[in-house]
């Protein structure tokens, strides 16, 4: 199946991305939040925002929240700085490690200092820290810091994000989160201060329309859908990018002809969507609730 280039419908979100990458470049500071359902592609503009800031010359750190790891702290912190700070010669992490950016090198194990504190003052001052060993760094080269599936990071590390977000101006730094602000089990009140923080420029990727997915249907099965076979396959999938593709996925390997009735959609769609996603969740332990919600979207059929 055909892949597309640029990804469909999602222009607008792209070009507020890249309004950011460029406000980084020129020493102004962005924070943007994508916000939206699994599947609908946050992941994907994130890459894309990553992909322009490397064309610009901007160094892009990244890091990703998990399921699994939630209760470590600092470990999505570690994950943006640590590598970046590992990687300068001793001279060079000095510097970026000068003055209050000194206060982060017991979290980045850059220094035999103990445990990372995390109450307090001594929390504070960690993250006080951060601020300024992010503040080093970009002043080296402009930073893109990316940290995806955000409602599953640490509650130091959403700490020192929130933190950060209110003094990005006048610094060649792009924040850019990715999240699912009403992801059970996650720290909803500090999501909340990233979600409706007020410098943070908020894009919600929409379901994908009838027009597109059938855009999409005729490039991976090869031939121009019928509006019923375009609107069954929407209405299966919600629109959803994700749920699509596994779905256009099932439809190629039945060589199922899109320029038929939707029967085949209705009866191969919730099924195999459902497997998909049972597959790829499995991992998961069972009171995440992530299987349950994620079949939950196809409808009573995905028993």
């Amino acid at each position: 199946m055909k892949a597309t280039a640029t990804p469909i419908e999602r222009e607008a979100e792209l070009e507020r991305l890249a309004l950011a990458v460029e406000g980084a470049a020129a020493e102004e500071g962005a924070f943007v939040v994508v916000r939206g359902s699994a599947g609908i592609g946050k992941s994907m503009l994130l890459k894309a925002a990553r992909e322009r800031a490397r064309e610009r010359g901007l160094q892009t750190l990244r890091a990703r929240g998990g399921e699994l790891e939630r209760d470590f702290a600092y470990g999505v912190v570690r994950q943006l700085l640590e590598r970046a700070a590992m990687q300068l010669d001793e001279s060079e992490r000095a510097e970026v490690l000068g003055g209050a950016a000194a206060l982060a090198a017991p979290v980045l194990r850059l220094q035999r200092s103990g445990e990372a504190p995390t109450g307090g003052d001594a929390a504070f001052a960690v993250t006080h820290g951060l601020y300024w060993l992010v503040s080093n760094l970009a002043a080296r080269r402009p930073l893109v810091l990316e940290v995806d599936d955000a409602h599953w990071a640490d509650a130091p590390s959403l700490r020192f994000l929130i933190y950060l977000a209110a003094r990005l101006e006048g610094l060649p730094v792009l924040l850019v989160l990715a999240l699912r602000p009403d992801e059970p089990g996650t720290d909803r009140e500090l999501l909340a201060q990233l979600d409706t923080h007020p410098d943070a420029d908020v894009v919600r990727p929409s379901p994908l329309s009838e027009r597109a997915v059938a855009t999409l249907i005729g490039e991976r099965l090869g031939a121009e859908p019928t509006p019923e076979f375009a609107a069954a396959c929407r209405a299966s999938t919600g629109g959803n990018p994700f749920l699509l593709h596994e779905l256009l996925l099932a439809l190629s390997a039945d060589s199922v002809d899109p320029t038929g009735g939707p029967e085949r959609v209705q009866e191969l769609g919730p099924e195999t969507v459902a497997r998909s996603l049972l597959l790829r969740l499995a991992r998961l332990p069972p009171e995440s609730g992530a299987l349950a919600r994620a079949v939950a979207v196809l409808g009573a059929r995905a028993d």
